[in-house]
């Protein structure tokens, strides 16, 4: 069972990571266009 929570946990954090770094491109060009 606390394995079970562990890989769940695990495979949660990389989803969350996915998403940082697919919405850090949007983020830095929306900067740039609100900058520039």
């Amino acid at each position: 069972m606390k394995r079970l929570i562990v890989s769940w946990r695990s495979k949660l954090d990389r989803r969350a990571q996915e998403r940082r770094l697919n919405e850090l491109p949007q983020f830095i060009t929306r900067m740039l266009f609100v900058d520039g």
